[in-house]
C-alpha cells in the first residue's frame, strides 16, 4: 500500500473531481491537501508529481493526469477525468457532473 493513501496523485484527483480542491489548482492546494490527510510529502515529491504529470516529455509510461496552464496552476487532463474511476460511493458524483466539469474545462467529448 502506499503511504499515501491509493498514491498522492489518485487521491489529489479525487479530491479535484468531489469538488474539495477547484480547478486551476497549484502545488499549494496540494500541500494542503496532503496536510489535511496527515501526510507529509516532501516538496520535491510534490514538485515531480505536477511536472512530470503534465510534462508530454516525461517518460511514456507516466500517465498525465494534470495540464499545466502556466504560472504554476494545472487542471485535470482528460485522461484523469476518464480513469480514475473508483471515487467511493458516499461522494455522491454522477457521469453527468464528471461530463459538465469536462465541458467547463473546456472538453468537448463526454468520458463515456
Amino acid at each position: 500500500m502506499s503511504k499515501f493513501g491509493d498514491g498522492l496523485n489518485i487521491e489529489f484527483i479525487r479530491a479535484v473531481k468531489n469538488g474539495q480542491i477547484s480547478e486551476p489548482f497549484t502545488k499549494a492546494d496540494v500541500d494542503y491537501f496532503a496536510t489535511s490527510k496527515g501526510w507529509h510529502p516532501s516538496p520535491r515529491y510534490v514538485n515531480v508529481m505536477l511536472a512530470n504529470g503534465s510534462s508530454p516529455a516525461h517518460s511514456l509510461t507516466y500517465k498525465k493526469y494534470f495540464e499545466a496552464l502556466g504560472n504554476g496552476e494545472y487542471r485535470l487532463s482528460k485522461l484523469a477525468w476518464q480513469e480514475i474511476l473508483s471515487i467511493p460511493e458516499f461522494y455522491d458524483i454522477d457521469q453527468t457532473k464528471i461530463d459538465n466539469q469536462l465541458e467547463l474545462a473546456g472538453y468537448t467529448e463526454t468520458c463515456k
